[in-house]
């Protein structure tokens, strides 16, 4: 046990052997309680060093608790299942001088309550920052990973950088939804409010499109072979099919990144399933076929933020190719941590193919239930 404020410790006196015939033995003992005494002289410097307060008991550890910011139907999709992943920390505090990096991408795992190992304590009279990331990664590598950067003195920006995350990712089991948090305050704040724990309250960094189909003629049977996005319009522009970097300054709380975008398209479907026959107007949502469901990186089409985005659509009509149709999402950006739904409506007389108003909803709210996509 570390010792508290009203606990000493001092080496055990050692004085002449009495009731030892053999010298071995109490050489023995004499080495034991030089360690025992060492031991808890390293246990209490421990103490001094983390808190740098001497009024600080051991129960003053930093604890913390990831949650998702709303309930969300993701590939994390609630905070209960947080719990099956583990989750990047970084975190540094004020000290005197500058800023002192105490969370260097420590990860952090649930076994009954989340933990994390090298326990940190609290220093009462230090400002604290933390960012968090999900799903955990490495330092380094030719995929997905993670760094952190500081700039200035005394009065240092840490910015935690997400490198080479996909623009374009398929909605599956291997889909990367990056998630991350921020949190920070004084010492006395967490300890006086929040009973010394940090509150992790995770967001979408991403965007997801998700494109839903189906059919009102009977008679006829519709199949999309395939979809662009972009589709060569000029002015309309659209992320490419390549990686970007995310960079979160979790000093001011602000994110900046890049998307390089394209002029010419990018192919969100190469083929596709019989497009379900629905005249049940009340149906239509529940039961339409998802035909492409995509995490984008989240992005403005031109300079000015106003020209749409379209889609192009090629399909068969029983069997028969038919010519590609392009219509507008009606929408000219995407905006990270939130959901674009257009439903297409498939006919066989006059426009073949319309489509109805996309809608704009938060990530949190439940919008597919097809058992065939990982958690979405």
């Amino acid at each position: 046990m570390f010792p508290d404020k009203h606990t000493f410790y001092k080496p055990v006196g050692v004085g002449s052997p009495t009731g030892y015939k053999d010298k071995e033995m109490e050489m023995d003992k004499i080495i034991k309680t030089l360690m025992a005494a060492a031991v808890l002289a390293l246990m209490s410097a421990c103490v001094r060093h983390e808190t740098e307060d001497p009024d600080l008991g051991p129960t003053d550890n930093i604890s913390m608790f990831p949650q998702m910011e709303d309930v969300s139907r993701s590939v994390i999709n609630s905070t209960k299942e947080l719990e099956s992943h583990q989750i990047g920390v970084f975190g540094y505090k004020s000290a005197s001088g500058g800023h002192q990096l105490i969370f260097d991408n420590k990860t952090l795992y649930y076994d009954a309550v989340w933990k994390y190992s090298g326990t940190r304590y609290w220093d009462k009279r230090a400002g604290y920052w933390f960012a968090a990331y999900v799903p955990f990664m490495g330092t380094s590598g030719s995929g997905t990973y993670v760094s952190e950067s500081q700039t200035g003195g005394a009065t240092s920006d840490h910015t935690l950088t997400i490198h080479n995350i996909p623009k374009w990712q398929t909605a599956d089991q291997d889909a990367k939804d990056i998630m991350t948090a921020l949190s920070s305050n004084s010492a006395a704040w967490y300890l006086e409010n929040n009973a010394g724990v940090v509150d992790l309250k995770f967001r979408h960094i991403l965007s997801q499109l998700v494109i839903k189909a189906y059919s009102v003629s009977e008679g006829s049977e519709f199949k999309v072979t395939g979809i662009s996005i972009g589709a060569n319009q000029n002015g309309r522009r659209v992320p490419d099919t390549g990686s970007y970097d995310y960079q979160l300054n979790y000093t001011s709380g602000s994110a900046s990144y890049s998307v390089q975008a394209n002029s010419y398209g990018v192919e969100i479907l190469t083929d596709g399933a019989k497009i379900p026959y629905l005249n049940d107007t009340d149906k239509k949502a529940a039961q339409s076929l998802i035909v492409s469901h995509k995490l984008v990186a989240p992005f403005i089409s031109d300079a000015t933020g106003t020209e749409k985005i379209p889609i192009t659509v090629s399909y068969t009509q029983d069997g028969y190719e038919q010519n590609p149709v392009t219509i507008s999402l009606g929408i000219s950006q995407m905006e990270q941590s939130k959901t674009y739904l257009l439903y297409i409506e498939f006919k066989d007389s006059g426009n073949k193919i319309s489509a109805l108003d996309i809608q704009t909803i938060a990530w949190t709210d439940v919008i597919v239930d097809d058992s065939n996509f990982h958690n979405w």
